[in-house]
């Protein structure tokens, strides 16, 4: 069970970017249709893909999806990408999935 440090301040999320379609792997059909907001690529993210000969287009947050894995499509507008990394956050407001986007 999560239990958040009382001395950390919950940082809050806004989804205002846009809407994505998520569709599970070979599939075609997205199974969610969530809002999302763009975050931006670290440094230690980025380089550390690299190192695994991933290149890391884009990096999303959503509303919190325990369902999702990390070979997920995921369209945004005309753009399909491959989720490569998902990580939850609990200690967001609300909570939030955080997805690391390859391009497909």
């Amino acid at each position: 069970m999560f239990r958040p440090n009382p001395n950390k301040t919950a940082e809050f999320v806004n989804f205002t970017d846009g809407v994505c379609d998520i569709a599970h792997p070979g599939e075609e059909d997205p199974y969610l249709h969530v809002p999302f907001g763009f975050v931006t690529i670290s440094a230690t993210r980025y380089y550390n893909a690299l190192n695994s000969d991933v290149h890391i287009k884009e990096v999303i947050q959503i509303p919190q999806q325990r369902c999702l894995q990390a070979s997920s499509i995921v369209s945004i507008g005309e753009n399909r990408y491959i989720v490569k990394e998902v990580q939850h956050k609990n200690y967001t407001l609300p909570k939030t999935t955080v997805l690391s986007l390859a391009e497909d």
